[in-house]
């Protein structure tokens, strides 16, 4: 998992910069065309027209400006991502290391029905806690992002279960 995130960011990273690069030739082809544009955009979302006029100068004094803001609003990607790939790609490793290990835990500790009910239990209430917090941050629903939160991890441990009885069986 690490390792796929550490490509993963690093492949929308190169995309970004070639989007970036290909958004950067075809305003110097035809600066006006994307300064128009913007014109068109800033005005429909309620600028006025001096305040057109004074982004427009500021934009032809600063092109790296007005290709920053084509890229972010016609391509909708961020010229400068923020944080490093490694420590994505570390983060990645720890939190699957917990997640992997909160369901294995219990079976070192106890026999083998008191440990998958344990596991079953504790394993629940994370995915709970995680629901609920992921509706915290998003600012909806936390008993839906509860329900599927559990409901996602419920089906990969199903699936997990059923894979594992096909192989073996």
């Amino acid at each position: 998992m690490m390792a796929g995130t550490y490509l993963d960011l690093q492949s929308e990273r190169h995309r970004g910069d070639a989007l970036v690069e290909v958004a950067r030739g075809r305003i110097a082809l035809d600066p006006d065309a994307y300064s128009d544009r913007v014109a068109r955009r800033l005005l429909a979302a309620g600028f006025s027209d001096e305040e057109v006029a004074l982004v427009a100068r500021a934009f032809a004094r600063n092109p790296e400006a007005l290709l920053d803001h084509v890229v972010a609003f016609e391509i909708g990607v961020v010229r400068r991502p923020s944080g490093s790939l490694w420590n994505h790609a570390l983060w990645m490793f720890v939190a699957d290391l917990l997640a992997a290990g909160v369901p294995v835990v219990p079976f070192a500790l106890f026999d083998i029905g008191t440990a998958r009910i344990v596991s079953l239990v504790v394993t629940g209430a994370l995915m709970a806690i995680l629901g609920v917090a992921r509706g915290m941050i998003g600012h909806v629903n936390v008993w839906w992002t509860a329900v599927q939160t559990m409901a996602i991890a419920g089906a990969a441990a199903l699936a997990g279960v059923v894979i594992g009885r096909l192989v073996s069986g």
